[in-house]
């Protein structure tokens, strides 16, 4: 069940996702800490890593205030951390084989097929045109999630903690 259906089951049937109230967002937190096994800090980046953009319509937000800052922070921090397992694991090959396997490892459709498999989707916050259209299934939403979610736990817990989540879930073939 994602974020949208359990508030339309909260709050009854209604045409599009709502804002989330206080409640709703510790729920939202609760859930996603649990499902992950990731305790933040600062709770509310959570909250940030997965609005997107669209559903700002709803919440009459700034676009400053949707995940696409933290996204920003994220991919480079994926970078960072890629490029040094690479480094590391790969100490015989050249510079332009380590950058194709990093542009393969840090792409939208890995990013997007993780995030996936991670069910990440289904607390994403998006707006009702994104919902009726499989926004929450879509490649580039997906691996912007997960790019955000990078850059929280880079944000909120430093870049070891950064670091771990990557290894678990991108690099841990």
């Amino acid at each position: 069940m994602n974020i949208f259906q359990f508030l339309k089951r909260k709050r009854g049937s209604q045409a599009t996702p709502p804002k989330l109230n206080e409640q709703d967002q510790q729920t939202l937190i609760r859930e996603f800490e649990k499902k992950f096994n990731l305790h933040f800090n600062d709770p509310q980046l959570i909250i940030t890593a997965l609005k997107h953009r669209s559903y700002l319509n709803i919440t009459n937000e700034d676009r400053i205030y949707s995940n696409e800052r933290l996204e920003f922070l994220g991919d480079a921090v994926l970078d960072l951390v890629v490029t040094h397992y690479l480094y590391e694991k790969f100490p015989k090959r050249t510079e332009g084989e380590l950058s194709k396997i990093k542009s393969i490892l840090v792409s939208k459709p890995v990013l997007a097929d993780i995030a996936n498999q991670m069910s990440l989707g289904t607390f994403v916050l998006i707006n009702w045109g994104e919902e009726k259209t499989g926004g929450r299934k879509r490649q580039s939403i997906l691996g912007d999630a997960m790019e955000a979610l990078i850059g929280a736990i880079y944000l909120d817990q430093g870049l070891e903690a950064a670091r771990a989540f990557i290894q678990e879930h991108l690099l841990k073939n």
